[in-house]
């Protein structure tokens, strides 16, 4: 029970900690407090909301192309489920001790006392289930799925750096095209499309890119990406600037996100964007850094689900 809740805890910590930049991640914070909770008080009702929490845990991870976590959550069901059948037996296979101490326990008094915190326990834990429901039934959608997939393999996925494999690159050049096409014979994006176009120009230490958002928040869509990025390489954030100016052709914003390889080259990120115009995010890195501006760019629109094109006429 002590590894359960060691496990627990620890995904109860990764929880809180992206609840800033995923709200729904609160959601599953309180599920493992309360989870936990009645673990530790050995609630009956609890345990089952556990085995179902995690079950739904090993469908997600393994719809979305993570089967390691996957595992990981079949091993801990299978750890759940082996303390159920320590804590709750079959009747008539405790000994005669064990028999008083469980009458003793369930007496009119404790019930009592128990069935408010039960209740609480049980609702905090149905919302939870809840949550997890939603949260599966949207990955079953088959615009999201797809862009799991688009997102590459698990390999990838650790290692977002790795360079386009030929099979990647020819789905991408097709994702392309189809939507270019798709785009020309209606006047405008799919519905159910929400990539934009990226047209990408690179120099080796620098790359730039161009986006044209179909949705104004996908600019921050890049900008969580390209942070996540920094932290994952334990790259230095030096710091984060944002300006808004008005020209003649409208008002422009312009973030900037300032950062350091190991070694102390920096690295520069910065987008632009007005109202109506493509977005302009440019990655400067120093020769030498340790990944070169064009790769790291790659990497974040990999981890969006985007493709983007390396000229002109491609786009």
């Amino acid at each position: 029970i002590w590894v359960v809740i060691a496990i627990l805890a620890l995904e109860g910590i990764g929880n809180f900690m992206r609840i800033p930049r995923q709200p729904e991640a609160l959601g599953w914070f309180l599920a493992k407090v309360l989870l936990i909770t009645g673990l530790l008080l050995r609630w009956r009702p609890v345990y089952i909301l556990a085995l179902l929490l995690t079950a739904i845990h090993v469908v997600f991870f393994a719809a979305a192309g993570s089967p390691i976590v996957a595992i990981l959550n079949l091993v801990l069901l299978g750890l759940v489920a082996r303390t159920w059948y320590f804590y709750f037996p079959e009747t008539g296979s405790l000994p005669s001790g064990a028999d008083r101490e469980m009458a003793a326990a369930n007496t009119e008094g404790q019930r009592a006392r128990r069935s408010p915190n039960r209740l609480l326990l049980l609702g905090g834990g149905a919302v939870a289930l809840a949550v997890g429901f939603a949260l599966l039934l949207g990955l079953a959608r088959p615009d999201i799925l797809k862009r799991s997939v688009a997102m590459g393999s698990t390999t990838r996925k650790q290692n977002p750096t790795m360079p386009m494999t030929a099979q990647e690159r020819i789905a991408a050049k097709k994702m392309a095209v189809a939507q270019a096409s798709a785009r020309n014979s209606k006047g405008s994006a799919p519905e159910n499309d929400n990539r934009p176009d990226v047209r990408a120009f690179s120099s080796g230490v620098r790359a730039t890119f161009f986006v044209a958002y179909h949705h104004a928040k996908q600019g921050n869509e890049v900008l969580n990406a390209a942070r996540d990025f920094v932290q994952e390489h334990t790259w230095d954030l030096k710091g984060e600037s944002g300006t808004t100016s008005r020209t003649a052709s409208g008002v422009t914003e312009r973030v900037v996100l300032k950062a350091a390889d190991p070694a102390g080259k920096p690295i520069t990120f910065e987008l632009a964007y007005s109202g109506g115009e493509p977005a302009c995010f440019t990655i400067s890195a120093e020769a030498g850094a340790e990944l070169p501006a064009d790769r790291i760019g790659s990497a974040i629109w990999h981890r969006l689900g985007w493709a983007h094109r390396t000229s002109p006429e491609e786009l």
